[in-house]
């Protein structure tokens, strides 16, 4: 899905550079060797900050306890009710209450989730650029069949006017209102 959304982001963008002579595999590619220069120049310039944050948490920790420490005088009394409650649901022969406890081996669960959550992390990591780099590479191939499947003329320009329409959306909603005006090429009106 998220491969998806950066192809039909940048789908019209490829499609405006394919119509200056350039191919689209270069354009995809040339697009994704830039959205990840900039995924790598943006986790290098804030793990600075980030590593200053994570150094000084304790600090707030500290402060916040320091200024309600008269605060945990007042909840004494309600932590000894709480206590003289649990004295009092014990046996009244004296004899403690046997507690049967069921414990599940934690090793399943531990290798479920080291195996499971970094290694799915890591193939959408690894595979959403390469399907969106295919997807905008694919040229006009969607569109292509998608003409080719609907029967009548008028369902073919309906179909495209959507496509091209969810396109220019997406490129107008996430950050490209600037090229929005000049990558819009609706073939009902000309060209672009």
């Amino acid at each position: 899905m998220l491969a998806l959304f950066i192809a039909l982001t940048l789908r019209p963008a490829v499609r405006y550079l394919s119509k200056h002579h350039t191919p689209p595999w270069l354009a995809a590619t040339a697009f994704f060797v830039v959205l990840l220069s900039v995924g790598f120049a943006t986790f290098y310039f804030v793990s600075g900050p980030v590593a200053s944050w994570y150094e000084d948490a304790p600090k707030p920790a500290q402060a916040f306890a320091e200024k309600f420490s008269g605060f945990q005088s007042s909840l004494d009394a309600p932590t000894n009710l709480t206590e003289k409650m649990q004295n009092a649901s014990k046996a009244a022969n004296g004899l403690p209450v046997q507690e049967v406890v069921i414990r599940e081996s934690a090793l399943p669960t531990i290798f479920g989730v080291l195996a499971g959550y970094p290694v799915q992390f890591l193939i959408t990591l690894l595979a959403t650029p390469v399907l969106a780099v295919f997807l905008m590479a694919s040229g006009d191939l969607f569109y292509e069949k998608l003409v080719r499947i609907l029967p009548t003329l008028s369902a073919r320009k309906r179909a495209l006017h959507i496509v091209y329409d969810i396109e220019i959306g997406f490129l107008r909603s996430y950050g490209w209102p600037v090229w929005s005006w000049r990558i819009h090429c609706d073939p009902s009106h000309g060209e672009c």
